[in-house]
């Protein structure tokens, strides 16, 4: 999509919404298109460098070389450039907060005179997940605003020719990683251009960056299956746990004078209870059948890049509709993970506590400390949090 990205969701409820519809469509930050820094201006410099490469590769690659090939490439530049600005000035004017509005697909399609349902229903694997009254949380109702006003006002040709050449961009670069090594090449040269600095200094590089971002759970269970020390690690995590859920469990039942009333008391053990715990990775990385039904709907060709790219992004829709339809498969993981950045939390919803592999090391935790310094590190911290499960706002 060109203006808005998807992604699914739990709401403080623990009722999955179809998905989350965030400003998107800026192939630079806000402030690039906006700046008259001298970095801002190169970086848009860059980018009208980078279009017009990546345009050219096109051409050549359909035979075309006429005498206005050059003056076409730069008018599409300037074209993405002119709508993209459009775009960072409304969000500079309306900055996304973390509050969503809570909508239907139905209503939005109605408010913005455009058909999401048809849209979102061909992103995924199943479109039967979703109808026109699925609920939906909306970011920055202004920019959704601001920006179909913009692109359905095209009854100026040369308005209408702006808003073509910035969707067919919006399209190119959306799959440019998906392209052959040329136009890979090309966008390796713009970050680099952009940042200052290179950015990937192999193909073995690139190549590991991209497996790993594509198939987290495949590359987790390679480290799972050749890591000793994260086995450890976890079993020693996991004991820790038991014994501050039994500890806790006493301190309610023998010393939480503050809690006055048995019922209240009650529900502390009964949460206490069901409290889970979720160590390093969601379980289905630990368990190879689980893995494999969940990549079977992957294909991969040995011969064709082309192809697997298609498979991939095939995949990826599946994976869409699937989280939606079994919003339990990867154990909330997917959820905290869009959580800020913390090595171990407790999520009130789920009534269970987080502990990501990084969190799992020294100084934190070593399998092979004596019990007192783990409980005297990492138990202290996990303690803190597993106390907020009654007491204080996360417990509710």
């Amino acid at each position: 999509m060109a203006v808005f990205g998807i992604r699914t969701r739990f709401d403080e409820n623990d009722t999955i919404f179809f998905c989350k519809l965030f400003p998107s469509g800026l192939s630079m930050e806000v402030n690039d298109y906006v700046a008259t820094d001298a970095i801002s201006i190169s970086r848009r410099t860059n980018l009208q460098i980078y279009i017009v490469k990546v345009l050219s590769l096109l051409a050549e690659e359909a035979g075309i070389n006429d005498q206005n090939l050059n003056l076409r490439v730069f008018t599409i530049a300037n074209d993405v450039l002119d709508v993209e600005k459009f775009l960072a000035e409304s969000l500079q004017r309306n900055p996304t907060s973390n509050v969503p509005r809570t909508t239907t697909l139905q209503d939005i399609s109605a408010q913005f005179s455009f058909n999401f349902s048809q849209l979102i229903a061909h992103e995924l694997g199943d479109e039967n997940v979703i109808s026109i009254l699925t609920p939906i949380y909306l970011l920055n109702t202004m920019y959704f605003t601001d920006a179909f006003e913009y692109l359905t006002n095209d009854n100026d040709p040369v308005f209408a020719r702006k808003i073509h050449n910035y969707l067919r961009w919006r399209l190119v670069s959306t799959y440019i990683e998906d392209l052959s090594y040329n136009y890979v090449h090309a966008h390796r040269l713009y970050l680099n251009a952009y940042y200052g600095y290179a950015l990937h200094t192999t193909n073995e590089a690139y190549c590991t960056r991209e497996v790993v971002r594509r198939f987290p759970l495949a590359i987790q269970r390679l480290y799972i299956m050749n890591s000793t020390r994260y086995s450890n690690t976890a079993t020693t995590i996991q004991t820790i746990f038991d014994s501050l859920k039994n500890g806790f469990k006493e301190y309610i039942n023998q010393n939480a004078k503050w809690i006055v009333d048995d019922d209240t008391k009650n529900i502390a053990r009964e949460k206490i209870d069901k409290l889970t715990v979720a160590i390093g990775y969601t379980a289905i990385a630990s368990d190879d059948t689980l893995l494999d039904n969940y990549y079977q709907n992957f294909t991969v060709n040995d011969n064709s890049h082309l192809e697997n790219a298609i498979y991939y992004h095939r995949f990826h829709r599946w994976s869409l509709s699937n989280s939606i339809r079994n919003p339990n498969m990867l154990d909330h993981w997917d959820y905290f993970e869009t959580r800020t950045s913390r090595l171990f939390e407790y999520i009130p919803i789920f009534n269970r506590l987080f502990i990501i592999t990084s969190g799992m090391n020294e100084p934190l935790v070593n399998s092979e400390w004596p019990w007192p310094v783990n409980i005297g590190s990492i138990g202290v911290l996990l303690a803190q949090k597993l106390f907020a499960s009654i007491d204080g706002p996360e417990g509710k």
